[in-house]
Formats: structure tokens, C-alpha cells, sequence
């Protein structure tokens, strides 16, 4: 078929030598004609889109990050999960699989650093966050407890483990809510 012919048979179908686009609704049911509005997940998505309009999407670990915002609530927690956390925001150790990032191409396995369960851990944990000013004790039923202050704000935690008493301290003294670590 020749290029004048194929041009007739394109006429004849109603079809212009011009590539007309469709215009696509960014709605998907007011494309199928279908009545309402957009569903709330769709939504999500579209004003996210426009807030990144520029900039690339934020990664998974940045969404992770955003998500722990400082007085949410994060428990019940596992230590291993707090001190995954603590490591990243109290010693400011980069967390990978199964181990930290200490930066200057060292790091520890993740199973070195338990500040829940080590006494010295929870020591090396609370020298990095820097307190203005702490307490420790035992009451009579040898339960442990600790107050830190961190930049004015007051964190208390009571345990029978000495370590935990001042993780848990040292957690809610930086913004981190946790009813108890189990």
C-alpha cells in the first residue's frame, strides 16, 4: 500500500493525519464514567506527587525516618527495636542489616550493642546523649530507676534490670514514647 492510499483509507475512517492525544483524567472512575470522587488512597498519592513536584520521591528509609516523630507513640517495642533506634538517633550510628555503621569504615554487628541487657552499653548510651543532669537508685523492693534531663525535658524509666531503667530513661529524655520494653 502507497502513502496516498493509506492516507485515504485514514480519511476515510475519520482518522487525521495529525496524532491527536487523548486527554486521560488523572480521576481513573471519571475515565470509565463512573460517578464520585476519588478514592482517599488516590488522593494520597496525587498531593504526595505534587509536594515532590522537583524533587525525587523520598526513599524507604526517609519515609521510615519521617514516620518516628518525636512523642508518638512507638510501643509496646522489642529491645531489638529500641536499640536499633537508639543507635541512630542517641549515637548517631547508622543502622544496616544486622549491624551499625560507626562510621570511618567501622562498624558492630547489632547483637555487640544491647543497652538493654549490658550495664556498660547503657553507660556508653547515655555519655552519647549527653545529659545535662542524671540520677540513679533502687528502692526497697530492688527495683531500679533513672532520671536524665536532655535539653530540658525530663525522662524517668524503673525497672528490675538496672540497664533497662536507664534505656528507658535515656528513650523518653529524647522524645520517644515507650510504655515498657518487652
Amino acid at each position: 500500500m502507497s502513502n496516498p492510499e493509506i492516507r485515504d483509507r485514514r480519511a476515510m475512517a475519520g482518522i487525521t493525519d495529525s496524532l491527536s492525544l487523548l486527554k486521560i483524567s488523572s480521576n481513573p472512575q471519571q475515565h470509565l464514567g463512573l460517578p464520585g470522587e476519588e478514592p482517599p488512597d488516590l488522593q494520597r498519592l496525587s498531593t504526595e506527587r505534587e509536594a515532590f513536584a522537583g524533587s525525587p520521591l523520598p526513599t524507604r528509609r526517609q519515609r521510615r525516618i519521617a514516620a518516628r516523630i518525636p512523642g508518638r507513640l512507638l510501643s509496646p517495642m522489642t529491645a531489638q527495636a529500641l536499640t536499633g533506634l537508639l543507635g541512630e538517633r542517641v549515637m548517631k550510628w547508622t543502622a544496616a542489616p544486622n549491624r551499625f555503621m560507626l562510621g570511618r569504615r567501622k562498624w558492630i554487628p547489632s547483637w555487640r550493642f544491647q543497652s538493654c541487657e549490658n550495664l556498660a552499653d547503657a553507660f556508653q548510651l547515655l555519655d552519647s546523649a549527653k545529659p545535662e543532669t542524671y540520677g540513679m537508685g533502687a528502692d526497697e523492693t530492688r527495683c531500679f530507676w533513672a532520671k536524665v534531663q536532655i535539653g530540658g525535658v525530663v525522662g524517668e524509666g524503673r525497672d528490675r534490670s538496672r540497664p533497662r531503667a536507664i534505656t528507658c530513661a535515656v528513650t523518653r529524655a529524647s522524645g520517644i514514647d515507650v510504655d515498657h520494653v518487652g
